[in-house]
């Protein structure tokens, strides 16, 4: 395995990912998309793109289970992302 790769690095950040993916998705649901959503929908994207980049290192010594989980919570965080570059509803603004 590379030496930039660390096992327990790559699986503290998909913990923390699939954490604050259903944060933002809790938020989505109760249709509070505003600041805060957005807050947490760009820190998924920065623990999505760390996650890859460990994801990488390691490539192709993880095999395909790894590959599979962060290519569902990427699918995830795109659909966040999409809701968040939605309009501010009215009652965001006050």
């Amino acid at each position: 395995m590379p030496e930039d790769f660390l096992p327990e690095t790559g699986a503290r950040i998909a913990s923390e990912l699939i954490k604050v993916i259903g944060e933002a998705q809790v938020l989505a649901n109760a249709g509070a998309i505003g600041p805060a959503f957005r807050d947490i929908v760009r820190h998924a994207r920065e623990l999505y793109d760390l996650l890859l980049a460990q994801l990488i290192a390691a490539e192709p010594a993880l095999g395909e289970r790894p590959q599979g989980m962060a290519t569902a919570m990427g699918n995830k965080l795109f659909e966040l992302e999409a809701l968040a570059q939605e309009p501010l509803p009215p009652s965001a603004l006050n």
